[in-house]
């Protein structure tokens, strides 16, 4: 497994490859939020893939990256609140609840999203 690092001034994107395919990636927009820093926009893991930690080394490389590169090093994301996987996948990282925000979902039905953050990164940047 390689992970390759694309990184701008204020956006970084992981990706974890093994010959020649894709199997994880995330997306990350430093200092974001005046008050929350960092936004983790996109974390996803081939679904036959989930469970091996993948998300988990992704997570500590954003984690590791905003405490270099970011002004705050604070992280969040959103989530809806139904990702129950997902929601516990955060939270089994220390992630928080620390908003809830009714959205459009795309099928036109109203959802709530809920902001999920971390205000202390080294326990995420170990992982």
């Amino acid at each position: 497994m390689r992970f390759s690092e694309i990184d701008r001034e204020d956006q970084l994107i992981l990706v974890s490859e093994e010959n020649g395919e894709i199997q994880a990636f995330a997306c990350a927009f430093f200092d974001a939020d005046p008050e929350w820093g960092t936004l983790l926009d996109n974390l996803h893991v081939i679904p036959g893939l989930k469970g091996r930690g993948l998300g988990r080394q992704l997570m500590s490389k954003v984690a590791e990256n905003v405490q270099q590169h970011g002004l705050h090093s604070t992280l969040h994301l959103w989530v809806y609140e139904q990702n129950m996987q997902a929601r516990g996948f955060y939270e089994r990282l220390g992630g928080v609840i620390t908003d809830c925000v009714a959205e459009a979902a795309p099928d036109g039905s109203r959802v709530n999203a809920l902001r999920y953050g971390w205000r202390e990164l080294s326990f995420l940047a170990q992982h």
